[in-house]
């Protein structure tokens, strides 16, 4: 398979060959405005943030969806991620430890990866849930394994769609600029900066991405026209009526 496009991490698989007949056209990430939620048949991020327990040394500044403590100042915000027909959740994680000068801009894959990072900072979630969306203690194991629904796997394939990647404000914007903003991106790259090789190692990425285009979603060539008459048959091979006939002899 051939790219255009856009720059992601398994590209360099392509250094072991490439059938140049398939070709994949990517956009990029960061210039591609996207697709609102409704104009697209996956179902939209409804959790816009984590149901954290509230840290009660910090009194009334205290914050139940982020993380504000003596281990620094992080934000969170769900995506999902669709690659090749499968569904891949993650939650990025936004900010700064106390100890470190960077910023930080991370995606854990996992439930149980999202617990440690949670743990290392002295977080977790709350034993309440209040709503029925964002991701808490009860659902955040659900929420991470769902395969998604054969609708939206049908929509991928209906419309030629190979990645698709969840995009908007995060909720510390505010409630409505976060569900005004979410879009999905289509077909683009983006996935090095998801920390997505921790998901699919490169050259498996690239051989589902491959499979994908070439045979799921690859377009069918135009029909065959069958010819019935046995003239033009013979006519569109080259021959002629005297063809495979012996010659009268001649006096």
């Amino acid at each position: 398979m051939r790219i255009i496009g856009g720059h992601d991490y398994y590209d360099s698989a392509q250094a072991f060959g490439q059938d140049k007949e398939r070709v994949f056209v990517r956009k990029s990430f960061d210039k591609d405005e996207g697709l609102l939620v409704g104009e697209v048949g996956l179902k939209p991020v409804d959790a816009s943030r984590l149901l954290l327990a509230p840290d009660h040394r910090l009194y009334r500044y205290h914050s139940d969806d982020k993380v504000k403590n003596r281990k620094g100042r992080f934000d969170f915000r769900p995506m999902v991620v669709w690659f090749a027909g499968v569904r891949h959740a993650c939650v990025m994680v936004e900010g700064k430890h106390a100890d470190q000068d960077g910023y930080m801009k991370w995606c854990a894959w996992s439930a149980d990866e999202l617990r440690e990072f949670l743990a290392s900072v002295e977080s977790g979630f709350s034993d309440n849930h209040w709503t029925r969306t964002d991701l808490g203690k009860d659902n955040v194991d659900e929420w991470f394994a769902e395969p998604g629904t054969d609708a939206e796997k049908e929509w991928l394939v209906t419309k030629g769609v190979s990645i698709a990647i969840s995009d908007g404000l995060g909720s510390h914007h505010g409630h409505q600029a976060w569900y005004s903003t979410r879009r999905w991106k289509i077909d683009t790259d983006g996935l090095k900066d998801l920390g997505f090789q921790c998901v699919l190692p490169p050259w498996e990425a690239f051989q589902r991405l491959d499979m994908w285009v070439g045979g799921i979603i690859a377009r069918p060539g135009r029909p065959t026209v069958e010819i019935a008459s046995d003239v033009v048959r013979r006519d569109k091979h080259g021959f002629d009526g005297m063809s495979f006939k012996k010659p009268k002899s001649q006096d």
